[in-house]
């Protein structure tokens, strides 16, 4: 994940790329199912939102560009994951 700017809004976004994304058919339904997914729940609160998909210069990457999360949320996400795994398993 990438934090950039979208030239044409000035928005601050973050761009995930999917490298080769369509290299065989199962990375091509992962990849489509990921987007369509995305899409459905686009206006759940808990869901981070996909704005766009943009296809790559080299036909085989794309990006998905969603909402800039910040990284407070991040944090917390983060944080509130690994309480969880605290809880049930030992780290050595």
């Amino acid at each position: 994940m990438w934090k950039a700017i979208d030239k044409e809004t000035g928005e601050v976004v973050a761009l995930k790329k999917i490298f080769d994304a369509f290299r065989n058919q199962t990375d091509a339904q992962r990849t489509y199912r990921e987007i369509v997914f995305l899409q459905e729940f686009r206006d759940h609160p808990n869901i981070i939102r996909l704005h766009n998909v943009v296809k790559a210069e080299n036909d085989k990457d794309i990006y998905l560009v969603f909402e800039f999360m910040g990284l407070m949320t991040f944090n917390i996400c983060f944080a509130i994951k690994f309480e969880f795994l605290d809880s049930v398993f030992v780290v050595i």
